[in-house]
């Protein structure tokens, strides 16, 4: 096939990949936030560095599920941001159940239904090197998507282009390599006929008055 690929053949595959990324993104996003629960319970520890974890753990299924959807790096680092928010008010709640000496499921239900109730629990658990650890999480998701996406996407085109075949080659009409294909040179008008303007005029003799001719 002796042609170069159309916009639409290379930019196409640009458009794959984006539900099933998503769905993978959205399940790592949730179980991120119930490991990050787990640890606490076993541990007794919140450390902001989890969320990191799980900003990492969305990154690596949505890479490993991604197309070549330009749109999942930002999906990705949203996912993180979600996971993060999501484990944030787990361990708030598992917290808040042992102070009131209730199961954490019923605290979280508490903290459902009495937004007032959910939000002071937030903000009393809540840093500000949280964020950090948020900020960190969403762009390690995002560089993660990111990268397999770039690849993904520069491997179609690879694969597009030779299928295309290769490019057709120009053949110069003229030997001369300097000259160009479509315009030949001609001779000015003042050159022709072997006439050149620097060319110095030749002198007329003319013949001695009185001499004979045979």
């Amino acid at each position: 096939m002796d042609r170069f690929p159309t916009d639409e053949e290379v930019f196409r595959p640009r458009q794959s990949g984006l539900f099933i990324s998503t769905a993978a993104g959205a399940v790592a996003a949730v179980v991120g936030a119930f490991l990050w629960m787990i640890f606490v319970q076993v541990t007794g520890y919140e450390l902001g560095v989890v969320a990191v974890g799980i900003g990492l753990l969305i990154g690596q299924v949505m890479a490993m599920t991604a197309g070549t959807n330009e749109q999942l790096p930002p999906i990705g680092g949203m996912f993180a941001l979600f996971g993060c928010l999501l484990g944030q008010i787990l361990t708030d709640a598992h917290f808040f159940a042992e102070a009131v000496g209730v199961s954490t499921p019923r605290a979280l239900a508490q903290m459902s239904d009495d937004l007032r109730v959910g939000w002071d629990v937030f903000t009393a658990y809540f840093s500000p090197i949280d964020a950090v650890f948020w900020f960190v999480a969403c762009s390690a998701s995002f560089r993660l998507i990111n990268k397999a996406v770039t690849a993904r996407v520069h491997e179609q085109t690879e694969r597009v282009i030779a299928a295309a075949g290769p490019a057709p080659v120009v053949t110069r009409t003229s030997a001369d390599p300097d000259s160009s294909p479509f315009f030949t040179a001609t001779p000015a008008a003042d050159t022709v006929a072997g006439f050149s303007p620097d060319a110095q005029p030749t002198p007329v003799t003319e013949p001695p008055t009185g001499s004979s001719h045979p």
